[in-house]
Protein backbone atom coordinates (compact mmCIF):
# COMPACT_ATOMS: atom_id res chain seq x y z
CA UNK A 1 0.00 0.00 0.00
CA UNK A 2 1.78 3.27 -0.96
CA UNK A 3 2.30 6.04 2.19
CA UNK A 4 -0.01 9.31 1.49
CA UNK A 5 1.97 12.04 2.55
CA UNK A 6 0.00 15.01 4.06
CA UNK A 7 0.47 18.31 3.06
CA UNK A 8 3.96 19.47 5.30
CA UNK A 9 5.52 15.86 3.90
CA UNK A 10 4.84 17.02 0.87
CA UNK A 11 6.24 20.12 1.41
CA UNK A 12 9.59 18.97 3.11
CA UNK A 13 10.32 16.29 0.63
CA UNK A 14 9.44 18.59 -2.50
CA UNK A 15 12.19 21.10 -0.65
CA UNK A 16 14.60 18.09 -0.15
CA UNK A 17 14.61 17.23 -3.78
CA UNK A 18 14.77 20.56 -4.35
CA UNK A 19 18.26 21.13 -2.60
CA UNK A 20 19.61 17.76 -3.96
CA UNK A 21 18.78 19.05 -7.51
CA UNK A 22 20.47 22.32 -7.25
CA UNK A 23 23.26 21.09 -5.62
CA UNK A 24 23.70 18.78 -8.73
CA UNK A 25 23.07 21.15 -11.55
CA UNK A 26 26.07 23.37 -9.20
CA UNK A 27 28.54 20.01 -10.29
CA UNK A 28 28.08 19.17 -6.78
CA UNK A 29 27.57 15.34 -5.63
CA UNK A 30 24.52 15.00 -3.32
CA UNK A 31 22.40 12.12 -2.16
CA UNK A 32 20.09 11.33 0.32
CA UNK A 33 21.59 9.29 3.89
CA UNK A 34 20.27 8.19 7.33
CA UNK A 35 17.20 7.99 8.58
CA UNK A 36 15.01 9.21 5.50
CA UNK A 37 16.98 6.59 2.82
CA UNK A 38 15.54 3.96 5.99
CA UNK A 39 11.89 5.19 6.16
CA UNK A 40 11.53 5.55 2.58
CA UNK A 41 12.23 1.86 1.99
CA UNK A 42 10.57 0.65 5.06
CA UNK A 43 7.74 2.80 3.49
CA UNK A 44 7.25 5.07 6.16
CA UNK A 45 6.84 8.76 6.21
CA UNK A 46 10.46 9.78 7.10
CA UNK A 47 10.52 12.69 9.69
CA UNK A 48 13.60 14.93 8.20
CA UNK A 49 16.10 14.15 5.59
CA UNK A 50 19.67 14.65 5.34
CA UNK A 51 22.01 14.81 2.60
CA UNK A 52 25.29 14.19 1.84
CA UNK A 53 26.95 16.47 -0.61
CA UNK A 54 30.81 16.89 -1.99
CA UNK A 55 30.39 20.63 -1.62
CA UNK A 56 31.99 22.24 1.17
CA UNK A 57 30.14 24.15 3.78
CA UNK A 58 31.34 27.81 2.28
CA UNK A 59 30.11 26.46 -0.86
CA UNK A 60 26.61 25.78 0.35
CA UNK A 61 26.27 28.72 2.32
CA UNK A 62 27.01 30.56 -1.29
CA UNK A 63 24.23 28.14 -2.87
CA UNK A 64 21.33 29.09 -0.69
CA UNK A 65 19.71 32.05 0.73
CA UNK A 66 19.37 30.88 4.52
CA UNK A 67 21.72 28.26 5.98
CA UNK A 68 22.93 27.95 9.41
CA UNK A 69 26.45 26.13 9.87
CA UNK A 70 25.50 24.01 12.74
CA UNK A 71 28.50 21.96 12.68
CA UNK A 72 30.51 23.58 9.99
CA UNK A 73 33.97 22.56 11.29
CA UNK A 74 32.37 19.19 10.92
CA UNK A 75 30.78 19.93 7.34
CA UNK A 76 27.67 20.25 8.76
CA UNK A 77 25.39 22.92 7.65
CA UNK A 78 21.81 23.08 7.22
CA UNK A 79 20.03 24.56 4.55
CA UNK A 80 16.46 26.24 5.96
CA UNK A 81 13.19 26.28 3.67
CA UNK A 82 10.11 27.84 5.08
CA UNK A 83 10.82 26.38 8.96
CA UNK A 84 12.28 23.38 7.93
CA UNK A 85 16.35 22.32 8.52
CA UNK A 86 17.75 20.15 6.19
CA UNK A 87 21.41 18.90 7.39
Amino acid sequence: MPVILETTENDKRKHALEIVQKLKQSGFEAYFVGGCVRDFVLGDIPGDYDIVTSALPDQIVSLFPRTAKIGAKFGVVAVIIEKYYYE
